[in-house]
């Protein structure tokens, strides 16, 4: 329940009122999350091999393939991504990763990605009959 009540803040705070768009948002962090249980990518040190060296992601550092695994609802992922986040919100999570898997931190990380995605852009048009 508590990461759905900070999906549901985090948006009320976005000024996302369109019923489709946060229906679309909650079912999609839902999803991801495990209904909002797991702000964290689950896998072992071997699984989150796959991330490093990764240069599309941005980590292009010794140990950023494990440092910037997957966190908050939507499971951000990699150096680049982080990066932008602490841009946005002033949040280390650079040094401290960790903090992106904080309910509040997966709640506006998800909300970031939806910024760039379509989905939300085109709800309001999916809302009202033809």
């Amino acid at each position: 329940e508590q990461g759905k009540k900070q999906m549901i803040s985090a948006m009320d705070a976005k000024g996302i009122k369109d019923p489709t768009a946060r229906a679309q948002i909650m079912a999609q962090t839902a999803h991801e999350s495990g209904q909002f249980k797991y702000t964290r990518e689950l896998g072992n040190e071997a699984y989150f091999q796959k991330y490093e060296g990764r240069k599309d992601l941005g980590n292009v550092n010794p140990g950023d393939g494990i440092k910037y695994i997957g966190r908050g609802f939507l499971q951000t992922t990699g150096r680049t991504n982080y990066q932008q986040f602490k841009d946005k919100f002033n949040i280390d999570v650079i040094n401290n990763p960790e903090k992106l898997s904080e309910p509040d931190n997966a709640a506006k990380s998800a909300l970031f990605w939806f910024e760039f995605e379509p989905i939300v852009q085109f709800a309001h048009f999916f809302s009202h009959p033809f």
